[in-house]
């Protein structure tokens, strides 16, 4: 796992130990199928019942990122891990598009800035954020070396 993909998941699971009803276990990678690696598992227990959740970070969060994704969870999804696991994306910041095909597909999703989706048969846990604000970019210098001599 990456150390920026061990930050989501540490964050996340924060995030779900606030929850009301919602207790998290082992968070583990984990390799399916052989050759497909998932960023953790969690053990989530919602309400009494086990809920495994499969999480899979990226560092992009448009729809682009979430379609590439998709085809990877689907993928897991019908491995043979556990009965009805939880699908869940994470990345630093989703954009609106991509929160609505995830919301569309039935897939939990999270991000920095406090946003998650939580969709199970029994409970839906829904906390919208406005995305944090982007780092303001640092002007360089145009006309420096060869180009301030042109």
């Amino acid at each position: 796992m990456e150390a920026s993909s061990a930050s989501l998941i540490t964050q996340i699971t924060q995030a779900l130990q606030a929850l009301p009803e919602v207790e998290v276990g082992a968070s583990e990678a984990q390799v399916l199928d052989g050759s497909f690696r998932l960023d953790a598992v969690l053990r989530l227990e919602v309400k009494g019942k086990p809920a495994p959740l499969l999480v899979e970070c990226k560092a992009g969060g448009y729809p682009r990122d979430v379609r590439e994704a998709l085809w990877q969870l689907e993928k897991y999804q019908q491995g043979s891990y556990a009965p009805s696991p939880i699908m869940m994306f994470v990345a630093p910041m989703l954009s609106a598009g991509a929160r609505a095909l995830l919301q569309e597909k039935g897939i939990s999703y999270a991000d920095n800035g406090g946003s998650l989706y939580l969709r199970l048969p029994w409970a839906l846990y829904f906390v919208e954020r406005n995305a944090p604000p982007a780092a303001p970019r640092k002007a360089k210098a145009l006309y420096q070396g060869s180009r301030a001599q042109v």
